[in-house]
């Protein structure tokens, strides 16, 4: 209880929702595989749904999948693009640590996954170039995962259960707007669990804001600042998938 309530307090956001499906009774499971770690490259503008300017557009989701490319061949020196990678690696480390410490199932390491045989033998796709999302190190870029490749996948490493971590991270005007204002990280994670059948355990979702806000003048901002901050944001989310783990206990 003490934990719990400890974790309560410190998660830090002005805003979190999690929209999950039925509960689902975890206590089954022990040990844990991380198939992917994954979300979009960019940082691109979050919109509320039914803003005039996108005409009820959701969000703005990436920045396509050619101008994302050009970004990769060319080098980009933004932050907000060349980090994409380390998000996901921080992320990745979090939901070990987090899972492990506060729900008490223990997430196998990367290399156990990574380099095993079955893993290993899963195909790329689309050629990584082309790809406007990004994967933590290691990791394939994967959304799904066959049933075969899990039962596999699992069965060689000896886990109970895998899980695909999807983010989807923007940045927010909190106050303002985008020329003059104030905005914050935005993030949304999708956690996709399966057993060692290949079948879906659950499939949660979480949407939270950054506590902490950067300032805009003339439209310019700290872009180092603001990606800063995800790592924290990256936290939070996996801290309310812990949270909704231990209270079905």
């Amino acid at each position: 209880m003490k934990k719990i309530l400890t974790l309560l307090i410190a998660l830090p956001v002005l805003f979190m929702t999690g929209c999950s499906s039925n509960k689902v009774d975890f206590t089954p499971y022990k040990t844990g595989a991380i198939f992917s770690v994954r979300s979009n490259s960019a940082l691109p503008w979050y919109v509320s749904k039914g803003a005039s300017e996108t005409d009820g557009k959701k969000e703005n989701t990436g920045e396509g999948i050619l101008t994302q490319a050009l970004h990769n061949m060319t080098g980009n020196i933004d932050p907000e693009f060349n980090t994409a990678q380390e998000r996901l690696d921080d992320a990745e480390a979090a939901f070990h640590d987090i899972m492990t410490e506060i729900a008490g199932i223990q997430i196998l390491d990367k290399d156990t996954v990574v380099n095993s045989k079955k893993y290993k033998m899963i195909g790329g796709g689309v050629l990584k170039i082309l790809q406007s999302s990004t994967a933590a190190s290691d990791y394939h870029n994967l959304s799904q995962i066959s049933k075969f490749n899990c039962r596999e996948v699992l069965k060689e490493v000896n886990a109970d259960c895998g899980f695909i971590l999807s983010f989807q991270f923007n940045k927010k005007v909190m106050q303002g707007n985008r020329t003059y204002g104030e905005i914050a990280p935005y993030g949304e994670l999708k956690v996709t669990m399966l057993d060692r059948q290949g079948n879906k355990i659950a499939e949660k979702k979480y949407a939270a804001d950054g506590a902490e806000r950067i300032k805009v003048r003339g439209r310019g901002y700290d872009h180092a600042e603001l990606v800063a901050l995800y790592s924290e944001l990256s936290k939070t989310l996996i801290s309310m998938f812990a949270v909704e783990w231990i209270s079905s206990n």
